[in-house]
């Protein structure tokens, strides 16, 4: 229970470093207040002579949480940049529900880190926040991120529309006489029945047994044939589909050993296909703290995104409209014409995940169903199929998940996790296991560094023998490619490969130019 009365002795504490905090605090609280200060940022900016008076004593803050006043306390700052709630003095004028508010003020008296909030016991919180010149302790949760607003989606019309789209493609290949020739016809249609979407996906292909074999054959495939609606975040999808293929998100954990097995069932799912890709915060908000009026410049490189007018007081400077991706800025503040602060600081909007809905999920099921010359397999057709996948967003640079199904006597789980400490660097891991294919691993980092890119793969796996002594065949395989982007014509590709139990390697250096046989020389004078 969070108690509102200050004790006497806390008031006299209270009132004497308040006192001495207002005598020293003026001569250099318009410089030092300038932004909101995280750990390091505060140990440079107090002086020695008022370091003694403001860390590791009890000091009075007025605590707000995403811009309300939650409660008056007292609150210890240590040197390293925590902060721990020692006694509540105030909050019956909170704008915060009691049961939020005691929540936040029980994590407060475990203590937290002044700046990014990283940890998974966070509660919500993205950043924290220190105003020196106000004594004003700003709490920034991601509330505003799942807050719902209307312009997010596309609003789609009141009553639909009807149309269709037919694609054709034609594949014929000759290899020469006495070689055998292919060919191929693949027919896709996609009709609106207003709210539902239909596609289907047609292939027939040819194959010729060649001069030393008679015959030739003639297969055809149903790829898939399924309706589709389409919800602010969600769809629904019911037909003849394949569970692997149902959505193309990339947000979720990959199912192990996984093969093209379509059923005659569902999936529903989290789905961004009518999410605006623009104007949505940074997931960890930019805070400015001002003396006085002035305006804030935040620029990337050199090059300057945007200015934003600030007024005296802790405050968070708008992000909507800065770039996607994750990537460092500098913050420059500047009163009556002179920068009195800068700072370096992070965005944080993936583009890979629309930033307001951190858990993403999938569910499928049905009975898997061959259609035409399509064979799934023995154990597969005609068996029930059922699965599940989860992600979620655990910060703004990491995300991870799971996925699980059953079907055809097997058991299949695997997991992943994705980090991204750069916007140019991704490290990513998924281990997997079946009870039918056995169990493995993929370790993936990709580097993107100017005009040169390079990527980093391993797998290892270990399937079950049918055959040999060895319970176990084991494969490693390691694969290292990379781009280099000599001009706006010239590219040099380069790639590696191992095959550890083979000991077999293979190697590719090619050279690319772009061709330009006609140049855009702009309009002519007569």
């Amino acid at each position: 229970m969070v108690t509102l009365v200050p004790a006497p002795s806390v008031m006299r504490g209270m009132m004497a470093a308040g006192l001495l905090a207002c005598t020293m605090l003026p001569a250099w609280a318009d410089d030092a207040a300038a932004v909101a200060l995280d750990a390091e940022q505060l140990r440079q900016s107090v002086p020695d002579a008022f370091a003694d008076v403001l860390f590791d004593t009890p000091v009075a803050v007025r605590i707000e949480l995403d811009g309300k006043y939650m409660v008056d306390a007292l609150v210890r700052l240590g040197r390293d940049g925590q902060v721990g709630l020692q006694e509540v003095l105030d909050g019956v004028a909170s704008e915060v529900p009691a049961q939020e508010r005691n929540r936040y003020v029980s994590l407060l008296q475990t203590g937290v880190g002044l700046g990014d909030c990283t940890g998974l016991l966070c509660e919500g919180l993205v950043r924290v926040a220190y105003g020196v010149a106000d004594s004003r302790l700003a709490l920034f949760t991601d509330r505003a991120q799942r807050e719902y607003r209307p312009d997010r989606y596309l609003a789609l019309p009141g009553r639909g529309g009807n149309g269709a789209l037919l694609g054709n493609q034609l594949t014929y290949v000759r290899r020469g006489r006495d070689l055998p020739s292919s060919g191929s016809y693949q027919l896709s249609l996609i009709t609106s029945l207003a709210p539902w979407s239909a596609y289907s996906d047609l292939q027939i292909s040819y194959a010729d047994a060649g001069h030393w074999q008679r015959g030739s054959r003639v297969r055809k495939y149903l790829n898939n044939a399924y309706m589709q609606r389409d919800w602010h975040g969600l769809y629904a999808r019911i037909g003849y589909l394949s569970p692997d293929l149902s959505t193309g998100q990339g947000n979720l954990a990959p199912i192990p050993f996984s093969h093209y097995n379509p059923i005659l069932g569902f999936a529903f799912g989290s789905s961004d296909s009518l999410l605006k890709r623009s104007n949505k915060p940074s997931m960890v908000p930019l805070t400015v703290s001002a003396s006085k009026a002035g305006h804030a410049e935040i620029s990337r490189d050199g090059r300057l995104l945007a200015t934003y007018a600030v007024q005296p007081g802790l405050q968070v400077l708008p992000t909507e409209g800065l770039p996607d991706g994750i990537y460092p800025v500098t913050v420059r503040v500047f009163e009556d014409g002179r920068m009195v602060f800068t700072t370096r600081e992070s965005i944080y909007k993936p583009g890979n995940w629309n930033g307001t809905d951190r858990f993403r999920f999938r569910l499928y099921g049905g009975r898997r169903q061959s259609v035409w010359d399509y064979r799934a397999g023995a154990h597969a057709d005609g068996g029930m199929l059922g699965g599940v996948q989860l992600g979620y967003l655990l910060h703004p640079q990491w995300r991870a998940g799971i996925s699980a199904q059953q079907g055809g006597g097997d058991r299949q789980v695997g997991l992943f996790s994705s980090f991204s400490p750069l916007n140019a660097l991704q490290l990513y891991v998924n281990p997997y296991y079946s009870k039918r294919s056995g169990q493995g691993y993929e370790l993936q980092g990709i580097g993107a560094f100017s005009r040169l890119s390079l990527a980093v793969s391993h797998r290892q796996s270990a399937r079950p023998a049918r055959y040999g002594r060895s319970r176990h065949l084991r494969q490693r395989h390691t694969t290292v490619s990379s781009d280099w982007q000599l001009s706006d014509q010239d590219r040099i590709s380069a790639r590696f490969g191992h095959a550890h139990d083979d000991r077999q390697s293979t190697s590719d250096l090619s050279y690319y130019r772009d061709i330009r046989q006609w140049t855009d020389v702009g309009p002519r004078r007569m």
